[in-house]
């Protein structure tokens, strides 16, 4: 019996460890997508031209923290592959959308960090 325990608790102790680096890893791919994402929206308030192929790897990065980010909940993970989509083509959205879908970066950004604060 107590071989039994032992094999339970271990099991318990390595899935508590799986689950929390694939929550690194979801924190990681968000954080990216989001530096990336700022750095080129502040290159497009100081005048630069708009770059496709810039925001088709921002969508890339997206889709990816979307993956990721299932471990979060599927409202997260649901609206990072929005934001993606808005990424493929921005000018297909209009502004009301991306605050009904919950894709300002701001408000990502804000979700993010509050997610970094309740990590232990």
């Amino acid at each position: 019996m107590l071989q039994g325990l032992t094999e339970l608790l271990k099991y318990f102790r390595d899935e508590r460890h799986y689950k929390r680096r694939q929550q690194e890893q979801a924190l990681s791919a968000i954080r990216q997508a989001l530096q990336e994402t700022k750095q080129y929206l502040a290159l497009r308030n100081r005048g630069e031209a708009r770059s496709i192929e810039k925001e088709h790897e921002l969508s890339n990065l997206w889709s990816i923290a979307g993956v990721h980010a299932r471990e979060f909940g599927p409202d997260l993970a649901r609206r990072l592959g929005e934001k993606s989509s808005y990424w493929l083509e921005p000018e297909n959205w209009h502004v009301d959308e991306i605050y009904e879908n919950g894709i300002k970066i701001e408000r990502i950004d804000m979700e993010v960090s509050e997610l970094l604060q309740s990590r232990p």
